[in-house]
């Protein structure tokens, strides 16, 4: 921050006023920063669970757990996708009616015993009708980044929702 040297009889009350004005709304903006809490930036480091995802979202993870705990296995584990893609999309929303915008998934590969599920790839898509990779059109995401991170770190998840 640069003070200004300035002559206390010359300078007018009214300037002195909105400097001193100016100076408070900075020192605002300050302690703002000062006092947030502190917490990583990306998104992928602030979730690393579905309690996390529901935190992000402002919804309560035990309230979640109840509301969930009656349905079938592959049920629960597609509504803990549903609340962590949530999370992740932040403001994001998929609108498939424009197909200029790319909608990313992670893609699975199984072999032909099933005794194997692993994550493949990311793939994309500009349409609903589009995605094939058996994760849903509610599960795609924004960057590549996030879909090649949801199909590593939340892979069990996955398995659970398709098998």
């Amino acid at each position: 921050m640069k003070l200004l040297k300035f002559n206390k009889n010359k300078m007018e009350k009214k300037e002195a006023l909105k400097r001193l004005t100016s100076l408070e709304n900075e020192a605002k903006e300050l302690r703002k920063i000062i006092e947030a809490p502190d917490k990583p930036l990306n998104i992928m480091d602030r979730v690393k669970s579905v309690e996390d995802a529901c935190n992000v979202i402002g919804k309560n993870y035990c309230i979640f757990l109840e509301e969930i705990s009656s349905l079938d296995a592959d049920e629960q584990a597609y509504r803990k996708l549903k609340v962590i893609i949530k999370a992740l999309q932040g403001d994001w929303k998929a609108d498939f009616t424009n197909e200029n915008q790319k909608k990313y998934y992670p893609y699975f590969k199984i072999d032909k015993s099933f005794s194997s599920f692993c994550f493949a790839s990311v793939d994309y898509s500009w349409a609903a009708w589009n995605i094939d990779s058996g994760s849903g059109s509610r599960l795609c995401l924004p960057t590549s980044e996030l879909a090649y991170f949801m199909g590593n770190y939340y892979i069990d998840l996955y398995k659970d929702f398709m098998f």
